[in-house]
């Protein structure tokens, strides 16, 4: 009995596109020269020595535990100063909250305005 293989001899049309796809219409628009997307790759370039300094001397300042789940109160405060400074309108610490990305943050958005419905 002859067996068949389940693995295409073409890549699929959804492996043939990349996640660089929607970054080139970004690329044309802003005119930037580059655009890096970590979203799912390492970074083409090395960690900028700026962060690697940064990450060694919060290390020995004893910074290696979770912050708060708002984020940096320091952090959250400087977003409130921007928005005063930016476009006049006072917000407190206590209504910012910082993610680590795009999926935490529609998490916590969704999380916050949807209601569960009873089955």
């Amino acid at each position: 009995m002859k067996r068949r293989s389940c693995l295409r001899k073409e890549p699929s049309r959804s492996l043939r596109l990349s996640s660089w796809t929607c970054w080139k219409p970004l690329r044309r628009w802003s005119g930037a020269e580059r655009i890096s997307s970590t979203s799912s790759r390492e970074p083409d370039f090395d960690t900028p020595e700026c962060i690697k300094e940064g990450c060694i001397r919060a290390l020995r300042e004893g910074k290696t535990h979770y912050t708060h789940s708002l984020g940096l109160l320091e952090l959250r405060e400087a977003v409130c100063e921007h928005y005063q400074k930016r476009y006049g309108v006072a917000v407190l610490p206590d209504q910012v909250l910082i993610t680590s990305g795009t999926s935490p943050a529609m998490m916590n958005l969704f999380a916050t305005i949807l209601e569960k419905v009873p089955r």
